[in-house]
């Protein structure tokens, strides 16, 4: 019957004694719980202890019987072993849990790949219009630091009690959501492209005083970089530094839409999670902080960005 449910992708989870011959059961499960035999087996009639025993196989002071040491080699295969007084609630709090955490992995794990495909966007769109991409190092910046550390908070989002109501994802495996969420991810990340794009192009024809706006794509695709004068290269540093705050700004925006997946922003105030409060001004103040390291020297013209 396990095998059964398994061919059709269900997860079994088996809960039984752990003093019958369940180590085979326990063993093809998914998911193995078992239950501590019942405190008259564990008592000890003959022998007296210095500890209390109160019969359970974990109390410091239980004396391991016959019956103690079956249950303990049939629940070997068991992740999960209860004693004879705990609650079942406490079984519904594990899994109410796992399924929170692994939610808030997977939030985490889209943001980082949206940042991942808005990144990419925004160089190719730079590229048709003939300009060079953001540099490497920035690109490091925004993907290994800023993202990440923006993706990580989004793992300290409170817990929800009405998690064990919401439909799993195997019951509706067949409803046809790729496009819905290719929609929402879409209006998400293209503002961020959007904008990262106008910042890009505006400071760049800020800085550029001595080019005519609409011929500074046309002056870069033309020239290659050791070809550039020292002012048109400090000039597209800027742009680029300018974009890349606009990139991690924007994210922040976007991350804090993403606490949860079935609420809405009024029903979750994203400042209810600390961790993300701290973390976005903290990355946002790193970035502030590298783009005036990547300024401080150079001959870039602040005053000419609107």
């Amino acid at each position: 019957m396990i095998e059964i449910f398994q061919e059709n992708g269900e997860v079994v989870c088996c809960m039984g004694s752990a003093l019958a011959a369940n180590t085979l059961t326990f063993a093809v499960c998914d998911l193995a719980v078992g239950v501590e035999p019942i405190p008259h087996f564990n008592r000890a009639k003959d022998v007296l202890l210095d500890h209390e025993n109160d019969g359970s196989m974990s109390t410091p002071g239980a004396l391991v019987t016959q019956y103690a040491l079956g249950a303990a080699l049939t629940c070997i295969p068991c992740p999960l072993f209860l004693q004879h007084d705990t609650s079942l609630y406490t079984l519904m709090q594990v899994v109410s849990e796992a399924r929170w955490m692994v939610g808030c992995m997977q939030q985490a794990g889209l943001l980082l790949l949206l940042a991942c495909v808005s990144l990419a966007l925004v160089n190719l769109i730079a590229a048709w219009c003939l300009l060079p991409a953001l540099p490497g190092f920035m690109a490091m910046w925004v993907l290994w630091i800023a993202v990440p550390v923006l993706s990580a908070t989004l793992l300290f989002v409170p817990h929800d009690e009405s998690i064990m109501s919401t439909m799993p994802l195997k019951n509706h495996a067949h409803v046809s959501d790729m496009s819905r969420f290719s929609v929402y991810a879409v209006i998400r990340m293209a503002p961020v492209v959007a904008l990262t794009l106008v910042v890009y192009t505006s400071a760049l024809q800020s800085m550029l005083p001595l080019s005519p706006p609409l011929h500074s794509s046309s002056t870069f695709s033309r020239l290659d970089w050791l070809h550039l004068t020292q002012d048109q290269q400090w000039a597209l540093l800027g742009a680029q530094t300018y974009a890349m705050v606009a990139f991690v700004f924007h994210a922040i925006c976007v991350s804090s839409t993403m606490m949860q997946r079935t609420r809405t922003l009024v029903e979750f105030v994203p400042v209810r999670n600390k961790v993300w409060v701290c973390g976005s001004f903290a990355c946002l103040a790193l970035t502030f902080a590298f783009a005036a390291l990547l300024l401080a020297f150079g001959r870039v013209r602040v005053d000419r960005v609107p």
